[in-house]
Formats: C-alpha cells, sequence, structure tokens
C-alpha cells in the first residue's frame, strides 16, 4: 500500500509541471483497487496519455482522476478488439470548464464520473479511443 501511495505522489508532482500543462493544477490522482490486470505502472501509463491529450482542451481543468477498476475495464473490452486491439483500461475522472470551453461543453460546469476508455496491443502504449459519460 505504501508502495503504491509513493507510486502516485511522485506520479502527481511529476505531472504538474509536465503531461497535463496548465490545466491540472489541481489534479488530484485517487488511489485504485489493485488491479488484477494491470500494473500500476500501466496504470499511470494511461493516466499519463489521457493527460497528454486532455491538455488540448481548452477552457477545462482536470481536476481527479483514478482507475475504474478490473471489472469495468473488461466491460469495454469490445473497444479494443473493434480496432484490434487486445487490452481496455478504463479510467474516471473529474473536470471543469471555465466560461469559454470546447465547443462540445458546457460553460462553468463540473464533469464527474467522466470515462476515458483505452486500448493496446501486446502490452504496447496506450491510446485514448473514446471519452464521456
Amino acid at each position: 500500500m505504501k508502495r503504491i501511495i509513493s507510486l502516485v505522489m511522485a506520479v502527481c508532482f511529476a505531472l504538474s509541471f509536465t503531461a497535463c500543462s496548465g490545466n491540472s493544477d489541481k489534479l488530484e490522482i485517487i488511489e485504485w483497487t489493485p488491479s488484477e490486470m494491470y500494473t500500476d505502472e500501466e496504470i499511470m501509463a494511461a493516466i499519463d496519455t489521457v493527460c497528454t491529450d486532455f491538455r488540448h482542451w481548452k477552457g477545462c481543468t482536470l481536476e481527479t482522476i483514478t482507475y475504474a477498476g478490473d471489472e469495468v475495464s473488461e466491460a469495454h473490452i469490445d473497444w479494443a478488439t473493434r480496432i484490434g486491439c487486445d487490452q481496455a483500461l478504463v479510467l474516471v475522472s473529474s473536470f471543469s470548464t471555465n466560461s469559454n470551453p470546447e465547443e462540445t461543453l458546457e460553460k462553468n460546469e463540473t464533469y464527474d464520473n467522466y470515462k476515458w476508455i483505452l486500448v493496446r496491443k501486446d502490452g504496447g502504449d496506450w491510446s485514448h479511443v473514446d471519452h464521456g459519460y
């Protein structure tokens, strides 16, 4: 457990300077139930992928993110198989918008339980393929 907490804190600190740019000044990576499918490092790599994509979301601030769990990820394996991948991982986040967000988002809103679906093949890099509720 201490290892997970140390890893999460180290990545939080690193991400505050890199992956999520100015959109994550309040980012909190919430501890997840240990996975039987993925290592903590694999989950953190998926979080980094989302953060990298999220930094392009105009007017949005990523506030929290965590692993949705093995059961939820297994339920989304169809996303992976549709595009020739063999693994799926789902993250859940909370983010807020300012008065001038992305076109499809509401102004000054908080989006909770927002899912991010990532896939990969043969243990390679994660690709963000879909997001939403």
